[in-house]
Parts: structure tokens; sequence; C-alpha cells
């Protein structure tokens, strides 16, 4: 899943922990094996995005690293169906 990529980029170890940190709900409630309740995901995963921007504004993520975690988030946001 996306945790995963964000551990396998050449970020620093504070910018990994915080993306990670933020995912980490979006995370349980997807893989709680419960799909009534995966909407729940969608508000951390905006947290995520919203994050993965402002690193990317403050040279902490590459163009490349941002565009691949959005386009994973944005993803799993469009397949759980988040607004």
């Amino acid at each position: 899943m996306l945790g995963g990529d964000v551990q396998n980029m050449p970020v620093s170890q504070g910018t990994m922990s915080s993306l990670i940190g933020t995912l980490s709900r979006a995370t349980r409630v997807l893989n709680d094996g419960d799909p009534t309740n995966d909407m729940e995901a969608c508000i951390p995963l905006h947290n995520f995005i919203s994050l993965v921007t402002l690193y990317l504004s403050q040279g902490k993520l590459t163009t490349g690293e941002a565009s691949q975690l959005l386009l994973l988030a944005n993803n799993i946001r469009l397949a759980i169906g988040c607004k």
C-alpha cells in the first residue's frame, strides 16, 4: 500500500515519519477487513495529500516523489468513493 511507497523513498526520517503517521488511520481502516467503514479513510487520505503538497513546496519531496504519492492516494480515494 501507500505506506510502503513512502518507506522506499529516499527522504529524511522526519518527513517519512510524518507521512506514515498521517496514513496510519487510513491504513488501519482499509486493512481491517470491514469494507463498510472504508469511507473513514477519506479524511486521513485528504490530510496525507495536503502534507505531500506542503512537503513538495518546502522541497522535502521531489516533484517525482510527490506525483507518485499523490497519484496513489487519489486512486485510493477514488476507489473507496471519497468526495
